[in-house]
């Protein structure tokens, strides 16, 4: 008799459950769990595959509260231009031991998106609370938030 069992990354509350079918052929299910600060290497390819093309990081931004949800919002990482110094929605991260990046990098807050959880390929790093804190203010001021 073949019994499915739930794989836990740790302890945190269940974020989603999803097949390893979906990537690479194998029965097995597991949860997922991507916390707010992290970065994660994602696929923009509408169909997920075992052969990752079109692939790039992205920084998590939506509150752990709704991690039931099989989606989160996320900021995409691109390399730092000169160009992006005065623009407010581009947040400068230095790389380092957390985030991992291997080059100064930007997060551009103009092109945040909604992504399906199964799009998630692997973590990275991870983003200090007080560059978190930098990227709300970003988004708030994006959306004209005012308190």
């Amino acid at each position: 008799m073949l019994s499915w069992k739930i794989k836990p990354i740790n302890c945190y509350p269940i974020i989603s459950k999803m097949s390893m079918k979906d990537r690479c052929g194998k029965l097995e299910t597991f949860q997922m769990n991507i916390k707010r600060g992290e970065i994660w290497l994602v696929t923009l390819d509408p169909m997920i595959s075992t052969e990752m093309r079109n692939t790039r990081p992205v920084v998590v931004i939506s509150s752990n509260a709704l991690a039931i949800l099989p989606m989160r919002l996320v900021a995409p990482v691109t390399g730092w231009k000169d160009i992006f110094e005065n623009n407010l929605w581009h947040i400068k991260i230095v790389p380092d031991r957390k985030n991992k990046l291997d080059r100064l990098s930007a997060v551009d807050l103009f092109q945040i998106r909604c992504m399906e959880t199964k799009q998630f390929i692997n973590r990275i790093g991870m983003i200090p609370h007080y560059t978190m804190k930098d990227i709300a203010k970003a988004a708030a001021l994006l959306i004209e938030y005012e308190k």
